[in-house]
């Protein structure tokens, strides 16, 4: 299991998930507080950001 923080990476979150698929077979993604969609709208891509 590989744990990635993000916040903010949008544009690079995708490719570094594919580049850490060789490293680990399961890959959990932490949104640092982002106020953009690091999740990209990714079909099994779960979001629990809640509304404050």
């Amino acid at each position: 299991m590989m744990f990635i923080e993000a916040c903010d990476e949008e544009k690079y979150v995708a490719k570094a998930i594919a580049d850490s698929r060789k490293y680990a077979d399961a890959i959990l993604v932490v949104d640092g507080g982002s106020k953009d969609d690091n999740r990209g709208g990714r079909p099994g891509a779960w979001d629990n950001r809640r509304a404050t």
